[in-house]
């Protein structure tokens, strides 16, 4: 937040104090394109007041196959994301940025500059006012003795690094609607700036009420100096709620820290309170595989006895068979018939049909686990507790007036804390199974 601040109003509020063209709040201007890099060229302001070249606006504006333009839209500032809406004739319709261009004219005195008014690449000497040209010596000799040159002010590269008339650089503005047309009057009513011709046609005198432009400069700068005023005092309430936003991010992370305590205290006390379910339920599994498996091995060893008595009784009755007489077989037949029907009669029943199985309601579970294991409480839920607490007062009242009986209003779940040693659990724990 500090940083942006100080991208945007510098080590400090805007000041008031004016100087030179070659002078800016921290005594250097930018002068290049932040989307190029380079110098800018033809400077254009949006409507945020960042400035850039009229072809880097322009390419702005290229769509995502680049093919075209997509002029009456917004465009979206690199710098601070505002967008400004282009109009038809592109970035060249938007506001020249003349004090910068002024800037970069004062800064290429210091460097080799050409004569622009005419072919003959000298260097130039002198910068004329009226016509916004570099002279060489001989086009500056030319507008001394040239009546068509009569009265344009020419200001000569020396004079103008040793002495503080910089303001000698400022270019004379033309309209755009009348060719050749200097602007030299304002529309009060249009907050534009109008030519002679203008005041004949667009802006005619009775109609609209225009000012010459020295007249109404006064006027214009205290109005933007009031801006300036009120930007600073709404930059300094700014600044007083970065500090606010930034204390209420420290709280809001200590929140976060405390919610996610919370959180991990739930998580363990659920853990802690399954664990405890997986170890009761672990024992009852012993304890009825024991039982099942008890009588199992009981059955099994009667099976057993069962298989070697008959196999004792059928050898038995196979040797009387094989080599007893008939007396004997009589002595014998009923002691070997008593045995046999106390076999067969009495014989155990094989039932080994034993079920053991663990069957849990998983979905039930996560259900019940999302209820109760905790919501997260904001400035919005606060706002809507309140309100229902709120109506909840007010259907009480009313209910007790009519002598009926109270009606009684809850909330949804949230995190309750209990002690629980030195962690904290939430209520609502169920069993995630049971025994068949």
């Amino acid at each position: 937040m500090e940083e942006m601040n100080g991208e945007l109003y510098g080590d400090g509020l805007v000041s008031l104090d004016e100087g030179s063209l070659e002078s800016t709040d921290n005594g250097k201007q930018e002068q290049n394109c932040k989307i190029c890099d380079n110098k800018l060229c033809s400077p254009r302001v949006l409507s945020c007041l960042h400035v850039f070249c009229e072809a880097c606006i322009d390419k702005l504006m290229v769509n995502e196959a680049g093919d075209s333009l997509k002029f009456d839209l917004a465009v979206e500032c690199p710098i601070c994301k505002q967008e400004t809406k282009i109009p038809g004739g592109g970035a060249s319709s938007l506001p020249s940025d003349y004090l910068l261009t002024n800037i970069l004219d004062v800064s290429a005195m210091d460097q080799s500059v050409v004569c622009t008014c005419c072919k003959s690449k000298e260097p130039a000497v002198a910068r004329c006012t009226d016509c916004s040209h570099f002279l060489c010596s001989n086009c500056n000799s030319a507008h001394e003795f040239m009546r068509c040159f009569e009265n344009h002010r020419v200001v000569p590269f020396d004079a103008l690094r040793s002495s503080k008339e910089k303001s000698a650089v400022h270019k004379p503005i033309f309209c755009t609607r009348h060719v050749g047309e200097s602007l030299k009057f304002y529309c009060c009513e249009c907050e534009v700036g109008a030519c002679t011709e203008c005041l004949t046609v667009d802006h005619k005198v009775g109609e609209h009420r225009c000012e010459r432009i020295v007249d109404a400069e006064p006027n214009l700068r205290a109005e933007l100096r009031n801006f300036i005023v009120e930007a600073n005092a709404r930059a300094a309430a700014a600044g007083s709620a970065s500090a606010r936003l930034d204390d209420a991010l420290g709280d809001l992370q200590r929140q976060r820290d405390d919610a996610e305590a919370v959180i991990n205290e739930a998580f363990h006390a659920y853990k802690a309170a399954l664990e405890r379910r997986r170890e009761k339920a672990l024992e009852e599994l012993e304890r009825l595989h024991k039982e099942r498996e008890l009588k199992v091995m009981d059955l099994f060893d009667r099976v057993d006895k069962t298989v070697q008595r008959i196999d004792c009784a059928c050898k038995f009755t196979a040797r009387l068979l094989r080599r007893g007489d008939g007396t004997e077989i009589v002595m014998l037949k009923k002691t070997v018939a008593s045995q046999f029907a106390r076999l067969l009669e009495g014989a155990p029943e094989f039932d080994v049909d034993y079920s053991l199985e663990f069957v849990t309601k998983m979905d039930k579970f996560d259900a019940v686990t999302e209820e109760t294991f905790g919501t997260f409480r904001t400035e919005a839920t606060r706002a809507e507790e309140r309100k229902r607490a709120s109506e909840s007062s007010a259907i009480v009242s009313v209910v007790s007036n009519s002598h009926s009986p109270a009606v009684s209003v809850t909330s949804a779940p949230v995190f309750d804390d209990f002690p629980m040693g030195n962690a904290r659990r939430v209520t609502g724990m169920t069993g995630v199974g049971n025994m068949v």
